[in-house]
């Protein structure tokens, strides 16, 4: 329901005291409000119901959240810098442009949710579920997602320097033009997912099921391979000066036109007949 607003008081002139009292007050009861610029830093909302609230360009910053829902929010342009959003559910809301810097979204579900251009440099989004979420040129800097089920998202342009991915399950992901140097995905499964023209130098890829992933055209430069599994996946024009080979199955995968390749590297890999080698190398 709408937020009360009282004859003759205009939220435009509320300080940040009377925001936190008002909606506070009302937390539980708050689906489809429309409070956009709403001065709320720093106020108790946990386990408030803002399903499809407005909260458009509103300062959330160091909110506790833990445990609503926000479903269908439109939070654009929203400031939750360092919220607690523990456990949150947030399926289909819209966090374009939003800030969520070392905001704490464990547990939490994003599924659809949308969040392009947003910015989550160190956010823990650890052990959510975020299937078909949209982070398309989000900066995930220093993020975490460890445990996390990725399936579908969409991370196509966005920064995810050193961020954190281990044990995730990030099947059908889309990587595409992705800033992804130093990031670690050990024992992540990846099947199927799209890394093409992706800068992946430095990126740890350990014991993860590379299996039918698309790496055209992709920075693989001192890349961790060791114990991978990236069989039928396609390799054309990657780079692969000094990335780490070792017992990393190849089988099926395409690396006829691959860069910087050496025997060296293919020798501590295992191939079969269904390889396809650069021509100035030879299986042995």
């Amino acid at each position: 329901m709408p937020l009360e607003i009282e004859e003759g008081s205009d939220p435009k002139d509320w300080t940040e005291a009377e925001w936190r009292k008002k909606v506070e007050k009302e937390k539980y009861n708050l689906v489809n409000a429309d409070i956009p610029g709403a001065k709320l830093r720093g106020a108790n909302l946990r386990e408030a119901n803002l399903m499809r609230a407005n909260l458009t360009g509103a300062d959330l910053s160091q909110v506790d959240l833990r445990g609503s829902d926000l479903m269908g929010a439109q939070l654009i342009d929203t400031n939750l810098t360092e919220a607690n959003l523990i456990g949150v559910r947030m399926n289909q809301a819209l966090f374009t442009d939003a800030n969520l810097t070392r905001a704490n979204l464990s547990g939490s579900r994003l599924c659809e949710t949308v969040l392009k251009r947003a910015i989550l440099v160190e956010a823990d989004i650890s052990k959510g579920v975020l299937t078909k979420a949209d982070f398309s040129n989000a900066d995930l800097t220093g993020a975490k997602f460890i445990k996390s089920d990725l399936t579908g998202v969409n991370f196509r342009g966005a920064l995810l320097e050193k961020v954190n991915m281990t044990q995730c399950i990030i099947i059908r992901a889309d990587f595409r033009e992705a800033e992804i140097q130093q990031c670690d995905l050990t024992d992540s499964n990846l099947d199927q997912s799209d890394l093409s023209v992706a800068d992946l130098e430095g990126a740890n890829f350990t014991r993860a099921n590379l299996n039918y992933c698309n790496f055209i055209g992709a920075e693989l430069k001192g890349v961790n391979f060791t114990q991978a599994k990236l069989t039928n996946a396609d390799l054309t024009d990657a780079d692969f000066e000094g990335a780490i080979l070792k017992d990393t199955d190849l089988r099926g995968a395409n690396l006829d036109q691959v860069k910087n390749f050496t025997q060296e590297q293919l020798d501590c890999s295992l191939i079969d007949k269904t390889t396809k080698l650069p021509s100035h190398l030879r299986s042995t």
